[in-house]
């Protein structure tokens, strides 16, 4: 059948144009400009239509191809021609023109545009008004400074890049008003815009090389040609960024900006952009693009007079200086500042293909903001292709944030002028230690100083350098208690306040998990980031320590030396986990036995127990005032108004009764953060708090002052005195330099008050560790008043256990043991003039927990460890 094209809905005859060797003859029917009309089929071989309803709803024009049942092997010598179709000689020289035409614009643009076949292969720029845009570009580049230094792209560089920031470009406005629609070009036609700027940036680069004063060798009459070598720019965005949940196939094409964690990372391997082939029976050599990296075979030569054919007569050349080959990595990026868009669900994750400069540029658990083109590439397998695409990014420009103070663990925070107001009126505030403290997690009643801690953790140190060498401003804490005290829920907290957190819990986590998993990508490996990585410059919070216990060695180097190594098939890598750790754990037996020290109560090794600056220790104690407080507050805060916190205590088991108007710096830190007597606060919402903490961290680096520092020295030498010789949790200067509280209240000076404060929340957290370690004087003596039979004489009970203590501790140092017979500890007592009641004593020290009871009239001293 075949249809034709008639004036006016008459017919058209005409010769077929496609001749069918195999019984098929394919015809197309001519006719002159008609009216909109249908066509009709016959079984004849002539074509016959009413009209022109197959031209797009256009009015007339020539017919559409029809097919006819002729079954013959060549078309009837007689078939006349429509009247609009040409006979073949003026076809082939219609063709012809367009070629030439073709090739003359192309002529031209190779005389305005040096290197212009490393950018356009087969069709020029297609932008509209592109001349002027080139020069727009031009001027632009040279005022960025882009021609400062000539000697980057010379030939010598296989592929030079240059990155363009996209706000730069539209706040000039001398640009703008060449090529007002540069942003809309930009999105839309990413790689015609991208290409473009490429191709002007190369013509400046070769003018400026050519219009520097000639050498005067030069041995030809025009001075020697400049060889610059192939110029990529790259388009930096920082803002309107792009959630990955977002990017769909209807913004393929497009060119859009992400922010996230680089969660993967792959080997950096050859890329061909263009591959050269010699043709073996004409010898000619061309140029083959290779989409997606793919090698490519030529299906016929480009020369006129060969037009061969056969693949296997194409030699493809990687040598030749036409071939273009760059290099490429893929790295896979997890949205982290969108995470919420979708609770529940796992995090979208994004694949990129990173080129030239810009494979170098970023490691697995760096936090990236990156602009690209979205494009899409089959997915194979061993059966052959799939119907299925894989969406990735093809990166055009990418900026690192992972030592910016901006960021904290890949959020970059701007702030508005409301946030600043808001800010300020928290800063402005009274209390403001005790604001934040109870703002932190008002569902808690009580553990102040515990709150206090880990605000502090939030909050972290300046971070310090010695040359090479920095120093660890990080917190790590640890949360010991029995069940029900609302550890989880205070790192539940951590997560929400916190610029940036992961939480783990212990029960579901392996070692690849936590630090770093060596992933089989193809014939090649692959690192993929784990939560200690992935936390870097945040906070990683660990529920259900005490149940890890075989991930507890992974944990050694990253709580010290802020960095996890990995030695893995021959792969070699440190990455950064710069990140606060607060670990949540129970202990063995359910409950926390005060007869045991913390090392058998958890099972937790001595050496990692010793990374945790603070270490608090909860205990549920059975008291009836203290549970009905417990009880009022969790009432209180069902029935007050959200945002707002009411106390219900008038004291707890941490402090006396004080009096409202009790305050100042004479104060305990303790009672000034303690809200007393029905008083109301405020509260402070942790979206709010999320933004002051991150302000805090971005601009305070607060200083420690003298009489700080000689604070600071004085305690730390009484500490080291009192604890020497004892094999426990060290005492450093480095923690308690670490706990200044000054950059909670976005002060620049750590004071003689903040390093007090900071003492205190310390000692406490030493005597919640060593209360059955340590002879401490003051903790021992209320274990002799509490359990002592004998009200008449319990000063001088006290005196005497410390000083029985005192002695065995250090015979144990130098004995090297620490179980003693009971004739041992008399004798020991005897030598001490501690005569009278013996006995008494030594089963006062096993009830407080000093002296353990091991067999038959033997007994370990638990300050000591041998």
């Amino acid at each position: 059948m075949d249809s034709g094209g008639g004036a006016n809905g008459g017919r058209g005859r005409g010769r077929g144009r496609y001749p069918s060797r195999w019984m098929y003859n394919k015809k197309r029917g001519g006719g002159g400009r008609g009216s909109r009309g249908r066509g009709t089929f016959g079984n004849n071989s002539e074509g016959e239509s009413s009209g022109a309803n197959y031209n797009n709803g256009r009015r007339g024009g020539r017919g559409v191809t029809g097919f006819s049942n002729n079954f013959s092997s060549s078309p009837p010598e007689d078939a006349d021609r429509g009247d609009d179709q040409p006979p073949p000689s003026k076809r082939r020289k219609r063709t012809n023109g367009l070629l030439a035409i073709k090739s003359s614009v192309e002529k031209q643009w190779r005389t305005k545009l040096p290197g212009y076949d490393m950018y356009y292969n087969d069709q020029p720029p297609q932008l509209p008004e592109s001349d002027k845009k080139i020069d727009a570009v031009e001027s632009i580049l040279i005022r960025q400074g882009f021609l400062s230094d000539l000697s980057v792209w010379d030939e010598n560089e296989e592929q030079s890049y240059y990155a363009v920031g996209v706000e730069d470009v539209v706040k000039d406005e001398r640009f703008c008003e060449i090529w007002p629609d540069f942003s809309e070009d930009l999105f839309n036609t990413p790689d015609d815009t991208i290409t473009l700027w490429s191709a002007a940036a190369h013509k400046a680069v070769f003018n400026a090389m050519l219009n520097q004063e000639p050498s005067s060798d030069d041995s030809s009459e025009h001075g020697e040609i400049p060889n610059v070598s192939k110029i990529t720019v790259g388009f930096t965005k920082t803002d309107q960024v792009t959630p990955l949940v977002a990017i769909k196939s209807g913004l393929l094409g497009k060119f859009v900006t992400i922010r996230g964690a680089v969660v993967r990372t792959g080997n950096i391997h050859p890329y061909c952009l263009r591959l050269a082939f010699r043709c073996k029976v004409c010898d000619d050599e061309f140029v083959i693009e290779q989409p997606e990296g793919k090698f490519t075979t030529p299906t016929v030569c480009k020369t006129e007079e060969c037009k061969n054919t056969r693949t296997n007569l194409f030699e493809p050349l990687q040598s030749s200086p036409k071939t273009i080959m760059i290099d490429a990595k893929r790295i896979r990026v997890q949205d982290i500042q969108h995470c919420d868009i979708e609770r529940g669900s796992v995090p979208r994750t994004m694949d990129c293909e990173l080129f030239g400069e810009l494979a170098n540029c970023c490691n697995t658990g760096d936090a990236v903001t990156l602009s690209g083109v979205v494009k899409m590439s089959k997915e194979s397998n061993y059966g052959g292709e799939q119907s299925l695409h894989h969406m990735y990014i093809e990166t055009s420009g990418i900026k690192q944030h992972k030592d910016s103070d901006r960021t904290m663990g890949g959020h970059l925070f701007s702030f508005t002028n409301k946030d600043y107001y808001a800010i300020k009126a928290i800063h402005d505030t009274h209390d403001l230690i005790k604001l934040l403290i109870a703002s932190l997690c008002p569902s808690i009643f009580g553990h102040e100083l515990v709150k206090a801690g880990i605000l502090l953790c939030l909050f972290g140190g300046t971070p310090q350098a010695d040359g090479f060498v920095s120093k660890r401003s990080d917190i790590n804490m640890l949360m010991i208690g029995d069940p029900g005290i609302g550890k989880s829920q205070m790192l539940k907290v951590v997560t929400e306040v916190a610029p940036r957190a992961v939480y783990v819990c212990g029960t579901g986590s392996t070692v690849a998990g936590l630090t770093v998993t060596l992933v089989r990508d193809g014939d090649d490996y692959s690192l993929e980031a784990g939560a200690l990585v992935m936390a870097d410059r945040g906070m990683c919070c660990i529920d259900e320590f005490d149940k890890m216990a075989a991930q507890h060695h992974a944990l050694l180097e990253a709580l010290e030396q802020q960095s996890v190594s990995i030695a893995k098939s021959g792969v070699f890598r440190t990455l950064p986990a710069r990140s606060s750790v607060i670990a949540a754990a129970n202990p063995v037996g359910g409950h926390y036995d005060r007869c045991k020290t913390v090392n058998e109560n958890i099972k937790i090794n001595p050496a990692l127990l010793s990374r945790f600056d603070l270490i608090f220790i909860l205990l549920d104690k059975s008291d009836k005032d203290f549970d009905r407080k417990i009880i009022e507050h969790m009432m209180g805060t069902r029935e007050s108004p959200k945002g707002s916190y009411k106390s219900t205590q008038n004291q707890t088991p941490q402090n006396n009764v004080l009096d409202n108007n009790a305050s100042g710096p004479s104060m305990r830190f303790i009672d000034r953060v303690k809200i007393q007597n029905q008083e109301k606060l405020d509260l402070i919402p942790h979206v709010l708090l999320r933004k002051y903490i991150a302000y805090a961290k971005q601009y305070v680096k607060p200083r420690i002052t003298p009489d700080a520092a000689d604070l600071l020295k004085q305690h730390y030498l009484n500490l080291r005195v009192t604890h020497r010789g004892i094999d426990s949790t060290p005492v450093t200067a480095r923690q308690l330099e670490s706990l200044a509280r000054a950059k909670a209240e976005l002060r620049e000076e750590a004071t003689v008050q903040d390093a007090s404060d900071v003492l205190e929340i310390f000692d406490f957290s030493l005597s919640s560790v060593f209360d059955s370690e340590i002879p401490a004087v003051s903790a021992l003596e209320q274990s002799i008043l509490t359990n002592s039979s004998s009200s008449s004489r319990p000063r001088s009970g006290a005196t005497q256990a410390k000083k029985l203590v005192n002695v065995l501790q250090q015979q144990a140092v130098r004995q090297s043991k620490n179980i003693f017979t009971v004739d041992e500890i008399k004798s020991v007592a005897v030598g001490l003039g501690l005569l009278n009641d013996i006995n008494s004593i030594i089963a006062t020290l096993n009830n407080a927990g000093f002296l353990l009871k091991k067999g038959s009239k033997t007994y370990q001293l638990q300050t000591a460890d041998y």
